[in-house]
């Protein structure tokens, strides 16, 4: 469904420039596309962010993060700490 009025946080990891780059461009995209929606991204390097997760999973998590797949990711997948969204990459291919 569309994205609702709000506002939406986001904790990205990256590694170099180039891949900051590309997020930024979808969060502008998204921005564009979701005027009524006040995004507060932040940018982590990805060393500081496999640090910072537990306590943001911990505490108050933002809306949106990203990680590996894998052994990582599962163990907090396990937890109950992420929304599975199989059922939406499935619906929308």
């Amino acid at each position: 469904s569309p994205a609702q009025a709000g506002t939406l946080t986001a904790n990205i990891a990256f590694k170099g420039a180039s891949q900051r780059a590309v997020w930024q461009s979808v969060v502008d995209d998204f921005r564009k596309a979701h005027p009524g929606i006040d995004v507060k991204v932040s940018f982590i390097d990805e060393e500081a962010y496999k640090v910072q997760l537990p306590g943001w999973l911990s505490t108050v998590a933002p809306d949106i993060v990203n990680w590996h797949d894998g052994e990582r990711m599962a163990y907090y997948a396990q937890r109950g700490l992420f929304e599975d969204l199989s059922g939406d990459w499935t619906k929308n291919g």
